[in-house]
């Protein structure tokens, strides 16, 4: 939701309220155009409301652009972790010792909290808008229903023949309606068609002329997307104000087709019949030739004042156009800046046999940092045993500390973590040496950049301080006690001939990373039945295994894959081989333990490695 409302939606509206004030300002070039032209060219700037087109370039690779706003882009971005990280720390509890009396957790800042809220008072506005229009025109469509009748002969004959000079075959199914003043069409996917009762025929074949011309242009269609954009981007005046300027150029533009090839007293008359249908809006889903009283006199002026353009002036218009576009869509991608940081992220939260790791909160925002050293030219030497050397790039996880304060306001015994620690995120560089087995022999680290820089808890305390360290480690790691009353599954180690963990789990890292040779046996943890298996951009080759008491393990970067879907294994049995496939940089096995869908540590089955 957080994702969705700040890096998607909000520079989209952005990015469609830039096009409409560009779109105002070419006015003096648009406005020699013909009515039906001067549609066109708004639709195509309406179209920045409806469309991601910001998100979708920015997620494009090897583009850039820079209009200035980027850092605009950056704060959506930032908005979205801080309210995702805020629901996750408002999730936290506040842990006391044994027997203490519970104390209030300290609660997020103000601004995290309403960055939270944000998102859902505009679902809340765009579910509220939603059923305010629709119940407006349900109770629109069953007064209409109720008065309405059928055709007479003559009616019946004179919308065939219209029909057939407008271009339709088949003419849209039409009733008598006496509590309507001018014919009007209701509906998208099936119109129907109401008229007047009581309506001379020469007016009521000008009036048919507009409605059908409405058929034509698509407009039923155009005003449903227009609705569309106004109920998701209900908090911006602009889309409102640019959906109104759209209504108003296509009942111009429906104007312009119905009179085309009439004479001077045939105008005359089309606005007679005009002024008769001014009685006001219609609700939303009907079309007809009122559009309210306030364009009235645009429109009867248009009908004697057709507008017309020279060469030069359309090609002004076009080149006008066209930069008005462009300009918004480098616009949008830059306001969008954030969504390219970490595609990888969104796509993977898109892949369907993976829904329960979308559960699990995201990464923190990172912080800007220098760029990696890249891999020096000149490879060390080897030294006796050695047979190859590579240069590897990996992330670590850098523990965050607590700091304790004496507080003897508290009871005997008693704590209080006001801040929890977060681990810190690094990034390293250096040789691998491998013997000819391709097992990892020696590592020696060249460079270091810290990507999140470790954050330091504060717990104030009463009492006994190693008591008190001893509580907190617990609660962070997670006691082996707790974790055997909530199942009775045990687990096994999943890589026999591992050789090291570089990663544990992390707030940045769902698992852990076991370091082992290229085609090691990589193993069950428990007996259970695979519920996926197969191929992941990032995840590479992987198994999910569900076992008993509500636990879920998950394997990934495979090299081979031994089982498939529905498979029954037993403790221990070999699913697959290390390997290094997605997204990778070595050979490991990337190892995630689930009980009853909460993610889980590896160091609470096995504390000892």
């Amino acid at each position: 939701m957080y994702e969705l409302f700040y890096t998607w939606l909000l520079p989209t509206s952005l990015a469609g309220a830039v096009a409409a004030l560009l779109g105002r300002a070419l006015a003096p070039l648009l406005k020699r155009l013909s009515w039906r032209w001067q549609r066109r060219a708004l639709g195509c700037i309406t179209g920045f409301f409806l469309l991601p087109v910001g998100p979708l370039l920015a997620l494009l690779p090897g583009l850039k652009y820079s209009t200035g706003l980027e850092p605009v882009g950056q704060a959506l971005e930032n908005a979205a972790q801080t309210a995702v990280h805020t629901v996750n720390i408002s999730a936290r509890p506040v842990m006391t010792a044994p027997l203490a009396q519970p104390v209030e957790p300290v609660q997020p800042q103000l601004a995290g909290q309403l960055l939270a809220v944000l998102p859902w008072l505009w679902a809340l506005g765009v579910v509220l808008f939603t059923l305010w229009q629709l119940a407006g025109y349900r109770r629109f469509c069953r007064a209409l229903r109720r008065v309405r009748g059928p055709l007479s002969e003559t009616e019946q004959r004179l919308l065939r023949r219209v029909s057939l000079e407008s271009g339709h075959i088949a003419p849209p199914r039409a009733y008598v309606c006496p509590g309507v003043s001018t014919p009007l069409l209701v509906g998208v996917l099936r119109p129907v068609l109401y008229l007047p009762q009581g309506m001379d025929e020469g007016a009521l074949e000008l009036a048919l002329r507009h409605e059908l011309a409405h058929l034509n242009g698509g407009d039923l269609w155009g005003k449903a997307a227009l609705r569309l954009a106004c109920r998701v981007h209900w908090f911006n005046p602009l889309c409102h104000w640019q959906a109104a300027r759209m209504e108003r150029l296509c009942e111009l533009a429906c104007d312009e087709a119905a009179v085309h090839g009439l004479n001077k007293e045939q105008r005359k008359a089309y606005g007679r019949v005009l002024l008769a249908a001014a009685a006001g809006p219609l609700p939303a889903g009907a079309s007809g030739m009122s559009a309210g009283p306030d364009n009235l006199k645009t429109r009867l002026l248009a009908l004697f004042e057709q507008p017309r353009a020279s060469r030069r002036q359309m090609l002004a218009a076009a080149a006008g156009l066209l930069a008005a576009v462009c300009l918004t869509a480098c616009t949008a991608a830059s306001l969008s800046a954030g969504v390219s940081a970490e595609p990888e992220r969104l796509a993977a939260n898109g892949l369907e046999q993976l829904s329960f790791l979308q559960q699990q909160s995201q990464s923190a925002a990172r912080q800007a940092v220098p760029a990696p050293m890249p891999e020096p030219e000149e490879k060390p030497a080897l030294a006796e045993g050695q047979a190859s050397v590579q240069w590897v790039r990996e992330e670590q996880s850098v523990a965050g500390e607590y700091e304790y304060e004496q507080d003897e306001s508290l009871a005997d015994g008693q704590y209080v973590i006001e801040r929890r620690a977060a681990d810190g995120l690094d990034e390293v560089s250096g040789w691998a040496f491998y013997d000819e087995q391709n097992v990892l022999t020696d590592y020696q680290e060249v460079d270091r950049i810290t990507l999140q820089a470790p954050v330091k808890g504060i717990v104030r305390y009463n009492g006994d301080l190693n008591l008190v360290k001893n509580a907190v480690e617990s609660s962070e790691t997670g006691q082996q006690n707790a974790v055997d009353s909530e199942t009775s599954v045990s687990l096994i180690w999943p890589v026999p001939g591992y050789t090291y963990v570089s990663r544990w789990m992390s707030y940045y890292h769902k698992g852990a990373d076991v370091i082992a040779p290229s085609g090691s046996q990589v193993c069950a943890m428990a007996a259970g039945t695979v519920t996926a298996a197969g191929y992941h951009y990032s995840y590479g080759n992987y198994v999910i295994i569900d076992h008993e008491g509500g636990v879920r393990t998950l394997y990934s970067h495979l090299k081979d894959l031994n089982v498939g879907v529905d498979t029954q294994v037993e403790q221990g049995a070999v699913i697959g081989t290390v390997g290094s496939t997605g997204n990778s940089t070595g050979n490991h096995c990337h190892v995630e333990i689930y009980v009853n869908g909460e993610r889980r540590s590896l160091r609470e089955w096995f504390p000892e490695y």
